[in-house]
This record gives structure tokens, C-alpha cells and sequence, in this order.
């Protein structure tokens, strides 16, 4: 979690002057006020005592994956129209 200045998309909200970013390895999981964060940490900090299930992460990264070649699949499309 980071917090501080934070320039977003969103054309009603272009940036937080206290805003927060949750972030789970490489993949921004929320974006916010980080009085919110503080306010609800429970819905952006996720914590495990025993750590992550080699299992559920390899089917995320096959996901992924899976994802990344869709959208691999898509853009090759689009370009040749």
C-alpha cells in the first residue's frame, strides 16, 4: 500500500491528493482515499499466516496467461481489420 498524490482515469475524479494504492505483486488490486484504507483495511490488505497455496497460484498464473494470450489473440484481430 502506497499513498500520497495519485492520478487516475477517471474524468470526474483525474487524481487524489491523499489517495492510496493496494497492490498484490504486480496487479493494482484498489485505488482510493486512504482514509477509506484506514477506514476499511479489511477490504484492501489481505493477510495469510501460512502463505499462499502453490496450487491456487499456479491456476492464477495459468489465468493469466490465459488472459494475456486472448488479449494477444484480440489485438492481432483488430490489427488486421
Amino acid at each position: 500500500v502506497g499513498n500520497g498524490r495519485v492520478i487516475t482515469r477517471d474524468s470526474a475524479m483525474p487524481y487524489l491528493e491523499n489517495g492510496a494504492v493496494a497492490i498484490d505483486g504486480e496487479v493494482i488490486k484498489e485505488v482510493g482515499p486512504l482514509a477509506d484504507l484506514k477506514a476499511n483495511p479489511k477490504r484492501y490488505v489481505h493477510f495469510s499466516v501460512f502463505g499462499r497455496s502453490e496450487a491456487k497460484e499456479k491456476a492464477r498464473e495459468q489465468k493469466r496467461a490465459a488472459k494475456a494470450e486472448a488479449k494477444a489473440v484480440r489485438d492481432s484481430i483488430r490489427r488486421a481489420r
